[in-house]
């Protein structure tokens, strides 16, 4: 925050320079509240990028096997991702928010959740730099932090109001977590800070895994790519897995060898698949795999 050490450095060569003309105690002070500011603005980074990692961990594929809470009321997520691992999660949140840029995600209707930007209570997408195309989650998590001059960034992009015009940091208090709650049907019910309610369902008798990497490099987009799956689970035997949609690639499933195998078109630069598993319980794993070129 190079402006604020700017006022640092005024203020003190004020002080240096004019230390016998005058009583330096609210300079001072002043010095010392713009410390203090700097080190909350610090903190609360920190706080929400590990809130943001956990919201990646919630909403980016994984499957939340449990839920329960530790003894501050927090409530502690086991997931399974696509290679059966669990992943522990403690979900804190803050019910006393402060109106701030926030980030967030929404389920789109394509089934998979997109990060958000919240500014003066309007929730917009959050896009890749220079374009039109929503970030998923899966994949990457947003970094929020503040620019040299003081401003709120994702990424390293500053964040714009209503009016195109950045957004000054401050050292409020926010979070990414306002309320969670865990409902008659056993699923976790999250309230986002930017009002967004996602309810996201809990279950442990099925997951599909696969080889292949969240985002996957493609050398040489002329050759196929194929990776294996599988069903775990209780129920896995019963369950069918299926493509629910490709986009600017093609792909298909060979069940019986259980692979999966994906074609590139020529000039292809991105593209991504959703697989889909359920079972006769109405449970139900979004399996989101991307593809770019190694030439982008």
């Amino acid at each position: 925050m190079k402006r604020v050490q700017n006022i640092l450095l005024a203020v003190a060569i004020l002080f240096v320079s004019g230390c016998s003309e005058f009583d330096d105690s609210s300079l001072r002070d002043r010095i010392d509240n713009i410390k203090i500011r700097m080190e909350v603005i610090d903190e609360n980074l920190k706080t929400i990028n590990a809130q943001l990692a956990t919201l990646s961990e919630i909403t980016g594929g994984n499957v939340i096997t449990s839920i329960s809470q530790d003894d501050n009321g927090n409530y502690i997520l086991n997931c399974k991702d696509s290679k059966n691992i669990t992943h522990t999660v403690k979900l804190a949140v803050k019910n006393d928010l402060i109106n701030l840029p926030l980030l967030g995600v929404k389920l789109d209707t394509d089934g998979i959740y997109y990060w958000t930007t919240t500014i003066d209570e309007l929730t917009s997408w959050l896009y890749k730099p220079d374009t039109t195309d929503k970030i998923p989650v899966s994949g990457h998590t947003p970094v929020l932090s503040v620019d040299a001059q003081g401003y709120w960034t994702v990424d390293g992009t500053r964040i714009l109001d209503s009016e195109n015009q950045p957004v000054e940091a401050t050292d409020d208090q926010t979070s990414v977590f306002k309320d969670a709650e865990v409902d008659s049907n056993g699923n976790l019910v999250l309230t986002l800070g930017n009002g967004e309610v996602l309810t996201i369902q809990v279950f442990s008798a099925l997951n599909l895994c696969h080889t292949a990497e969240v985002i996957n490099r493609i050398d040489y987009p002329a050759q196929s790519f194929v990776f294996d799956y599988s069903l775990m689970g209780a129920n896995a035997t019963d369950a069918i897995v299926d493509i629910a949609k490709a986009t600017s690639l093609t792909a298909s499933i060979d069940k019986s060898a259980k692979k999966v195998l994906v074609s590139f078109p020529a000039g292809f630069t991105s593209g991504s698949i959703i697989m889909v598993a359920y079972d006769l319980e109405d449970n139900t794993v979004i399996r989101p795999v991307y593809f770019e070129s190694s030439q982008n």
